[in-house]
């Protein structure tokens, strides 16, 4: 008699020798060799790519269904490298990573892109949907859960599904409803009420337990945990305490059958605090705190104490409906190693904590676009803070006692001051400007560019030392929180060869004025160039502190070139678009003359028969009369000099 099995329950062998397997290479190699012919508005290469990712899908679901999983999970990563969207194989890596307990969030991945193309072929797009409303039930996306269950048939999984999101989004009277409408449709799935008892308010819960004690005979077996679940709401005590035994007599145990145990007299209090503490399973922090409570004597409450401080394990707190903890600490001898808030449980905490001797030492926390690292010097003082966002980061640097900050709160079930301890969210996160308040220092980079450390008092900036990727470097001082001057080493050789100038505009922003060169390093800036729309360039050629060109850029295209003489005569010359318009001496206008032989235009009376220049020449003698050259945009001019 042959059984069918299903695809998640395969165990794993080892890569098979079989016709299947062969058949989907000997496919695909067939493929590669002879490309199928290109579809109307496809081209070649996609195509091609397609036909050969199906043959491997096929051959991945083939081989799964003959048990051999690391082989499916082979062909699917090959269908993928041909075609990253294709549904189906995308669909089937969701289903064996959800079978393998995978982080959600690397399963939501894969089936968005599975829903995208909607390409299936061996499979449907309502098992997709099916399972990616499952994940995002169990990963704080309960809305869009609801919106992907709209359309889908009725099934124990849409029932269970929608069961969680409703849960999760506290709506009690609609999970109670669902989960009636599951136990009468398909009374042997009790995943729906096994959710609903595990974290529904207790008032819907003892509005339920009728219907979910009728249905316990038929779910008992399977589902053994409803024993434990339901035992608070039986008709009696005595019936509560047949509950637990069955449930404890199938070797079942878990933190609430130990609490209702110990509850319901049916272990000492010393038993208690063993089976919390013996490593049968995780114990939760609801489970510590109710059985604490229940001790009825400093001694029992001793030895409670005393098995924790020598505990080492994970805790959990803050249970969702599925059972996945938003909370979980790690303890080493009853001392506390690392803690780690998930709020959506969906495998990307958001906050995480590690220990050192049993003290907090690094403080993470992650969101969409940035995140935080704290370094913890004297808890709870910080002694470093780093702010990172998608591409840069800021780093500042506290002295020894100066930033107070606890972003979580020890507690200790005694209310003692030794411990043991479990582990909350305290205070808000720190923010930027907190921390600059009281940083003496602040080095910023930018993930491809550029790194500046910067001093500070008060949270204000004194001076800075910068550093960019391509090997340039700087000094920055600063007055009033705003950058005054800045000293470039363009090239990176050591020298500070230019300087920039800032200043607060009208609009009080923080806006450049100029810069400045010292091209040959004898502390004289040769070239000055301003910022803003009117552009304003000038050159000092003889190094005597006084500028010999200046050149105004206008925003509409004009350009002012403006000649200084020792003699302090003046020359300028106006363009517009490359062509010259004027010239002027002192400020009395002059004619021109174009020598078209030689490409020479002549400011004023040219000397004839002189020849052409040789680029670079700025001076020169012909006949006796002296003359100056000037080139401007490849133009050569020239003018007699008195």
């Amino acid at each position: 008699m042959m059984k069918s099995r299903n695809c998640l329950d395969l165990q794993l062998k080892s890569f098979p020798r079989h016709d299947s397997f062969l058949a989907a290479l000997v496919s695909v190699f067939l493929l590669l060799l002879f490309p199928c012919p290109m579809v109307h508005g496809q081209g070649k290469e996609y195509n091609r790519n397609s036909a050969i990712s199906r043959v491997l899908v096929k051959g991945a679901r083939d081989v799964l269904l003959l048990g051999y999983e690391d082989a499916s999970r082979q062909l699917l990563e090959e269908a993928l490298s041909f075609l990253p969207a294709d549904s189906d194989a995308n669909y089937l890596a969701a289903l064996l990573d959800y079978k393998d307990g995978k982080a959600p969030y690397i399963i939501k991945d894969r089936l968005e892109k599975a829903l995208i193309n909607r390409n299936f072929q061996f499979y449907t797009l309502n098992e997709a949907k099916s399972l990616y409303a499952s994940i995002l039930a169990k990963s704080g996306s309960a809305k869009e859960a609801l919106r992907q269950l709209t359309d889908l048939p009725n099934t124990p999984e849409k029932f269970y599904t929608e069961a969680l999101a409703r849960l999760a989004l506290a709506d009690f009277t609609a999970a109670e409803k669902l989960v009636k409408e599951s136990v009468k449709l398909f009374p042997w799935d009790g995943r729906a009420i096994v959710a609903f008892f595990s974290y529904a308010d207790t008032k819907y819960s003892e509005k339920l337990a009728p219907a979910a004690f009728d249905a316990l005979p038929a779910l008992r077996e399977h589902y053994p945990e409803l024993l434990v679940l339901l035992a608070d709401y039986a008709n009696s005590d005595e019936e509560t305490r047949w509950l637990l035994r069955e449930y404890r007599a199938m070797g079942y145990s878990s933190p609430l059958a130990t609490e209702l145990a110990l509850k319901y007299g049916l272990v000492p209090e010393k038993r208690a605090a063993d089976e919390l503490f013996a490593s049968k399973y995780i114990p939760t922090r609801k489970a510590l705190e109710r059985v604490f409570q229940l001790l009825s004597s400093d001694e029992s409450r001793q030895y409670f104490t005393e098995r924790f401080r020598g505990y080492s394990g994970y805790l959990f707190d803050g249970l969702g409906p599925d059972g996945r903890p938003a909370l979980i600490s790690l303890y080493d001898n009853g001392k506390l190693v690392s803690w780690l808030m998930d709020t959506f449980t969906d495998g990307k905490p958001d906050r995480e904590l590690l220990f050192s001797s049993g003290l907090p030492d690094t403080f993470v926390h992650h969101s969409a676009l940035s995140s935080l690292k704290l370094k913890f010097g004297n808890w709870p003082y910080i002694e470093k803070a780093v702010f990172y966002e998608e591409n840069s980061y800021r780093e500042y640097f506290f002295a020894p006692n100066k930033l107070y900050y606890r972003p979580v709160a020890f507690v200790s079930l005694d209310h003692s001051s030794e411990g043991p301890f479990v582990i909350e969210a305290a205070e808000a996160l720190l923010s930027e400007k907190m921390a600059a308040m009281n940083a003496y220092r602040v080095q910023e980079g930018k993930t491809n560019d550029r790194t500046e450390i910067v001093l500070l008092d008060d949270g204000m900036p004194l001076s800075s030392v910068w550093k960019k990727n391509s090997g340039s470097s700087g000094l920055s001082f600063y007055n009033d929180e705003a950058i005054k001057i800045d000293y470039i080493d363009n090239d990176g050789d050591g020298r500070h060869e230019s300087r920039r100038f800032w200043a607060i505009s009208a609009d009080n922003r923080l806006a450049e004025q100029y810069t400045e060169l010292d091209e040959d390093g004898d502390g004289i800036y040769e070239y000055r160039e301003t910022a803003g729309e009117l552009k304003i360039k000038s050159w000092d050629y003889d190094a005597d502190g006084l500028m010999d060109m200046i050149l105004a850029e206008y925003p509409d295209g004009k350009k002012s070139y403006r000649f200084f003489y020792d003699n302090a005569k003046i020359i300028e010359a106006v363009f517009f678009k490359d062509k010259l318009l004027e010239v002027s001496e002192n400020g009395i206008s002059m004619p021109l003359f174009e020598d078209l032989n030689r490409n020479i235009v002549w400011i004023g009376a040219p000397i004839a028969g002189l020849a052409g220049f040789e680029p670079g020449t700025r001076y020169g003698i012909y006949n006796g009369m002296a003359y100056r050259l000037f080139f401007i945009d490849g133009t050569c001019y020239a003018q007699l000099v008195d």
